[in-house]
């Protein structure tokens, strides 16, 4: 054999392609997005600013100024805005992609096939029919349990653009586990994922 001889390595050009999925909340998306509140209660607050004196006062400017708003102005700091005062909520497009990714995986899809598909876009406009506070029960890691309020959005939809190589995936085979990826992981706060009951959505 010739060590000289080169070997021709041929690869298949990527198939890339559009398509958009229409999803419909089954259950309310709560959101929970990190405010100095959630950060302490998980025991993650001060970790992000450091143990100097200027990092320690920050630290303290930004809890007290968050603690002196109203509930409501509280709540909403933890949801994703496009336009707050226009009332334009969002999602983050990476939420929704781990949640596909995650369910590929449990179907056994192979690493090359989970990574021939991306969900296009940074935050994705949620529509929703009402706003609301949800309450529930905390137990941080130090302390007694305490409540936590969080903004929920019921009735809620909105379209995802999806860029995919049709070589490796199909529409069908997306769709089909977009299902699953609802109905087992979900998005947001208290999912399925963690066994909880929101976030949960189905492809229309």
């Amino acid at each position: 054999m010739n060590m000289s001889q080169k070997t021709k390595v041929r690869v298949e050009a990527p198939n890339y392609q559009i398509m958009k999925l229409k999803v419909v909340g089954i259950t309310p998306l709560l959101q929970n997005r990190l405010t100095p509140e959630t950060l302490e209660v998980l025991g993650e607050y001060a970790k992000g600013y450091g143990q100097g004196r200027k990092a320690q006062s920050q630290m303290k400017k930004e809890k007290e100024a968050f603690e002196n708003l109203s509930l409501l102005e509280k709540v909403k700091k933890k949801a994703y805005w496009i336009d707050e005062k226009k009332g334009i909520a969002g999602f983050p497009a990476s939420g929704f992609e781990k949640a596909f990714k995650k369910v590929y995986q449990n179907a056994g899809l192979k690493k090359a096939e989970t990574r021939a598909f991306k969900i296009l876009g940074s935050l994705i406009p949620i529509k929703y029919k009402k706003f609301v506070i949800n309450k529930g029960i905390v137990r941080p890691e130090r302390g007694a349990p305490r409540p936590l309020y969080r903004p929920e959005f019921q009735d809620w939809s909105c379209e995802l653009l999806i860029r995919y190589d049709a070589s490796i995936l199909t529409p069908k085979m997306i769709i089909e586990l977009g299902n699953r990826a609802g109905f087992e992981i979900g998005v947001g706060s208290w999912r399925p994922e963690n066994k909880g009951n929101y976030g949960m959505f189905r492809i229309a």
